[in-house]
């Protein structure tokens, strides 16, 4: 089993880099495997757990010191090490046992806004496939407002910047997919784009 794991750089609408979310891929004989949050819970949990571990902690400092958080999908708590700049997120309402939880996925089929309404919901961040079937329709601003009254922060997964003006107006706190992603022992050189 072979582990990659690549920064995938979360930014404001004007470009600033806000954090990074830490995705491993996991290849087994040199075929990747698709990940979800049920398979990284139980088959391959301890492995890649440790991995990030160690990855956080190599790069603890660098977070810290430039104020940027990076976010793993994982339930909270699920890694033995915890700093402040760590964030998990999640798409399992059940998973809320803290204030301050991410909402991934919002949109997807499997998704439901429930977590929106719990007290703590500090950040949703938009499903990609949903964004874009979506964000050309004229509702998509409306249905991000209706959001930010429950989660002044939203991530939306946009690739291009031609959605931009509309974003701000809507109040859209980040962005995902403008920057590509680089292995994360090098996330450094996100700053100097």
């Amino acid at each position: 089993m072979n582990m990659h794991h690549w920064a995938l750089p979360i930014s404001t609408l004007d470009g600033q880099l806000l954090g990074v979310e830490l995705e491993t891929r996991v290849e087994v004989n040199g075929c990747r495997l698709l990940m979800t949050h049920g398979m990284k819970e139980s088959v391959f949990s301890h492995p890649l757990r440790e991995a990030q571990t160690s990855w956080l902690k190599k790069k603890a400092a660098w977070f810290t010191d430039n104020n940027l958080f990076c976010v793993i999908k994982a339930e909270p708590g699920s890694l033995e090490y915890s700093a402040p700049f760590i964030k998990y997120f999640s798409s399992n309402s059940d998973e809320h046992a803290s204030s301050e939880f991410w909402v991934d996925e919002m949109g997807a089929r499997s998704s439901s806004p429930l977590s929106l309404f719990a007290e703590g919901c500090e950040v949703v961040r938009f499903n990609k496939a949903f964004t874009e079937q979506n964000i050309d329709r004229i509702i998509f601003p409306v249905l991000l407002d209706n959001v930010r009254r429950h989660c002044d922060k939203i991530i939306v997964p946009v690739y291009q910047r031609q959605y931009h003006t509309m974003l701000k107006k809507a109040g859209v706190w980040a962005v995902q997919g403008q920057c590509r992603p680089v292995h994360f022992s090098h996330c450094e050189l996100l700053l100097s784009r």
